[in-house]
């Protein structure tokens, strides 16, 4: 088993090296990005300080605070936004038209709970601008 040095080096060569490659897909970059954050985590859980890790990163240390402090609905929702992509590619989910408005439009995901990533509402982005204005009034986000 790598240590988590190791593992954090590994994740972010591979965030990396995709990147630059251009081979990156939204579901790919989701994952490396989610793997990056937890070993991270990992890192400061097992004591190492906030300079130690933005030293070893690259990052700041503001980011790296932010990492590690961060909502775990944002870690729910890079995984639910990663899995509903993987799934449109290989075919178990299909785009819709939107299911607010029925306009042309290339409709966007929608996730209402991040728990279930492959249930979707499909949303024009006009109706997914305006279903995340209401949910922000709500105080729901």
């Amino acid at each position: 088993m790598k240590n988590t040095e190791e593992r954090k080096n590994a994740a972010r060569a591979e965030v990396i090296a995709l990147t630059e490659a251009r081979r990156l897909t939204q579901a790919e970059f989701d994952a490396a990005t989610v793997e990056f954050y937890e070993s991270i985590d990992l890192a400061y859980e097992d004591n190492a300080s906030m300079r130690e890790l933005a030293e070893i990163t690259g990052l700041s240390q503001q980011r790296i605070s932010q990492i590690v402090n961060r909502d775990v609905v944002d870690r729910r929702a890079i995984k639910a936004r990663g899995a509903a992509q993987a799934a449109l590619k290989s075919g178990r989910l299909t785009r819709k038209p939107c299911e607010a408005c029925g306009g042309p439009e290339k409709a966007h995901m929608h996730h209402e709970d991040y728990s279930k990533p492959l249930k979707v509402k499909w949303l024009c982005r006009r109706c997914h601008v305006a279903e995340h204005a209401k949910i922000r009034k709500n105080g729901k986000i």
